[in-house]
């Protein structure tokens, strides 16, 4: 007996119906078809039968995609799991980073009402960009990326598995517990020579073996710039390329009293033909009405579930797309990038022998900080509309500090200035110094760069009416040599001091000096 259940939830049996068959895959296809009568029994379900209502069979929930209706009967040709109907929740947010197969699902099924648990152990992988698509594709995309399988079950839940199915050795065997055989051989995708395209130039060429017995056919290349190291490339394309030919063998089942499950490890052995391998059960198709008409194919093609309905193509228009992010991985480096588009980008480039946190407003300026074990730069630059840059930045080192600010105007000119500090000396060195506030200087102030030094100096005392008082106390003594000393006030010296014009010229004096 089926259940039927409309749009609305209401339910009705079905009682009579015939050529029920259940078709599954290994992460792929899971789907019923049938045909309904319209009979007495079937009065109350029968109408309940449209596109989108469910079928309930052995406790699995199938919703009808394909039905034909004739006057005493409708005709179900695709009936999917409702498992598929997760091509309509959506996650829009990004996730990435290292995470085991448990955290992702986690992550895709919240709010979708389906429940999952990770039956093997299944290593943690470092994942890219993920999110921002429907959740039946993000299934598949970590399917592919921890290389494991997944089994629907009843009411809604999942079985993470690495492999599907056992190995108990079973046997098909021709004239013993099957009757019929039929090969498919697939060379659509074979090819044996591929390209691998990835960051800081990279370019490596993949040829297999095979390429000596169907000759040089190139398959698509593979463009992935978190690739530069040759031998991680190369294990990338042999993932990728097809190089033999994908074969199914479709057998019919006779009655047994032991039937091997979708998934399980078997052995094929044909003694007319010369067939004798181990393989696996890819798919099965189910007759439960009918004795002994089931049939399994067998093959070395493992099923995505991009090879059904569940492919699905998004489009995304990137200007109306406000922010993105990626994470990308090498053996050299990891990077963590944000990018405003068309506005901003904040990165973090994480390497073995630095660290560089960037902030970057595109055609503006730039922000960074750059980490080493010996250095640490922090620096800020900007560029105006006409082409003029200015930058400032900070080098700290175990011995010393320098600073630097710089500007370059749009004619080429670049005006600087720098403070360099170690443990016994700050340099300062810029067109002008300004000093505010009381300054002390402890020993001694040299004004040039020696004694022979013969260009003029000065040094401009300037004041308002309250006048500037120089104080000298004790021995020490205020040299003025061929440069000049210019009071712009009045100049008192205090009881006890010598003034000492021995020797100099004095000249012009118009104002009043006066002692004591």
């Amino acid at each position: 007996m089926l259940i039927i259940k409309d749009i609305h939830g209401t339910t009705e049996p079905l009682s009579d119906f015939t050529g029920l068959e259940v078709n599954e895959e290994v992460n792929g296809d899971f789907s019923i078809n049938l045909v309904a009568l319209n009979t007495e029994r079937n009065k109350h379900a029968y109408p309940l039968l449209q596109e989108e209502s469910t079928i309930e069979w052995s406790d699995h929930e199938f919703r009808v995609k394909k039905i034909t209706q004739t006057p005493n009967r409708k005709v179900v040709s695709l009936a999917n799991h409702v498992f598929f109907d997760l091509i309509g929740h959506r996650v829009y947010d990004i996730f990435g980073g290292s995470k085991t197969v448990d955290e992702c699902f986690s992550i895709v099924l919240t709010g979708t009402g389906w429940t999952y648990e990770v039956v093997d152990d299944i290593d943690p992988q470092l994942l890219f960009n993920s999110g921002e698509d429907n959740v039946l594709a993000l299934i598949r995309q970590i399917c592919d990326t921890y290389e494991c399988e997944v089994k629907i079950e009843p009411n809604k839940h999942l079985r993470i598995y690495k492999q599907i199915g056992a190995n108990d050795d079973f046997q098909f065997r021709y004239k013993h517990n099957i009757k019929a055989i039929k090969e498919n051989v697939d060379t659509t995708k074979l090819a044996t020579v591929i390209k691998g395209f990835g960051g800081d130039g990279l370019e490596v060429t993949y040829t297999s073996p095979n390429a000596s017995v169907y000759g040089e056919r190139h398959a698509e290349p593979v463009k992935d710039d978190r690739y530069t190291i040759p031998n991680s490339m190369i294990e990338r394309l042999k993932r990728e390329l097809t190089d033999v030919p994908e074969v199914s063998i479709e057998i019919e089942e006779v009655l047994l009293d032991f039937s091997p499950n979708l998934g399980d490890t078997v052995w094929l052995i044909h003694e007319k033909l010369g067939i004798e391998f181990q393989t696996r059960i890819m798919a099965r198709k189910d007759k439960p009405l009918l004795k002994g008409k089931s049939t399994v194919t067998l093959g070395n093609r493992p099923n995505r579930l991009t090879d059904i309905l569940t492919k699905t193509k998004i489009e995304i228009d990137e200007n109306k797309k406000e922010f993105r992010s990626r994470i990308e991985q090498t053996n050299e480096q990891i990077r963590l990038e944000v990018e405003e588009v068309n506005e901003s980008i904040a990165a973090v480039n994480v390497r073995a022998d630095n660290i560089i946190l960037s902030v970057e407003q595109l055609d503006e300026s730039i922000a960074q900080v750059d980490v080493k074990a010996d250095n640490i730069q922090l620096s800020v630059s900007s560029l105006n509309s006409r082409m003029s840059s200015a930058e400032s930045s900070i080098s700290i080192q175990a011995g010393q500090i320098t600073s630097k600010v710089s500007t370059n105007d749009f004619n080429g000119n670049t005006i600087a200035s720098k403070i360099n500090q170690s443990s016994t000396t700050i340099t300062l060195d810029a067109q002008r110094i300004n000093m505010l506030g009381i300054t002390n200087v402890n020993n001694t102030l040299f004004v040039g760069e020696n004694f022979r030094d013969s260009t003029p100096k000065g040094i401009y005392f300037r004041g308002n009416l309250g006048g500037v008082v120089i104080t000298s106390p004790g021995i020490d003594s205020l040299y003025v040599g061929s440069g000049t000393m210019q009071f712009d006030t009045d100049i008192s010296f205090y009881s006890g001091s010598v003034v000492d014009f021995s020797n100099a010229t004095v000249t012009g004096i118009n104002t009043t000096a006066r002692f004591g």
